[in-house]
């Protein structure tokens, strides 16, 4: 998390180091460039998650949901204090629930296997301090549909809330 964040740099073979502050770009730390794209991640996020929170709604708990908004919440004070480690934490979080309680063990796998990548991918763009606030926001649309038990808009909300993480990476997940 701290390297995606920009906070320290790995050298191999050297150590960790503390990063020299700069304005990091979304994207710019990205762990895997041998392994997977962070568009490819995203593309990846955009076709799957939904359907894990489609499968997930019905087994959502009031205290779920309360949980959700709770991290949605954090998630923006944490933004608005600059705080970019506390930001993603309740990023993942707020996730992960969503993998937790679809009931489909597939997904769940998957998102076990690719957790490194798909975390990446929800960090990335938080270099942009300023921008949580609108993660924040996207989150709390989720939660306001999954209220309304409207899982059509909550999933059309979390395909959004993908398609902006990817913009603030500079990355458009509209066919090319």
């Amino acid at each position: 998390m701290l390297e995606t964040l920009g906070i320290v740099r790995v050298e191999v073979g050297r150590g960790i180091f503390i990063a020299v502050p700069d304005k990091s770009t979304p994207g710019e730390n990205w762990r895997f460039p041998h392994s997977y794209s962070l568009r490819e991640v995203y593309q990846f996020r955009k076709a799957v998650e939904p359907a894990a929170l489609a499968l997930a709604a019905p087994h959502f708990r009031q205290t779920d949901l309360a949980a959700m908004r709770a991290y949605a919440l954090a998630l923006g004070t944490a933004g608005n204090a600059g705080n970019a480690v506390s930001a993603a934490e309740q990023d993942s979080l707020f996730h992960d629930l969503i993998y937790a309680r679809c009931g489909n063990r597939i997904f769940q796998a998957l998102q076990a296997q690719m957790r490194g990548a798909i975390q990446g991918s929800q960090w990335a763009p938080m270099v942009i301090i300023e921008k949580v606030k609108d993660t924040a926001r996207e989150h709390l649309l989720i939660v306001d549909a999954l209220e309304k038990r409207d899982v059509r808009t909550a999933c059309a909300a979390l395909e959004d809330h993908i398609d902006a993480a990817a913009k603030r990476c500079n990355i458009t997940l509209a066919p090319e």
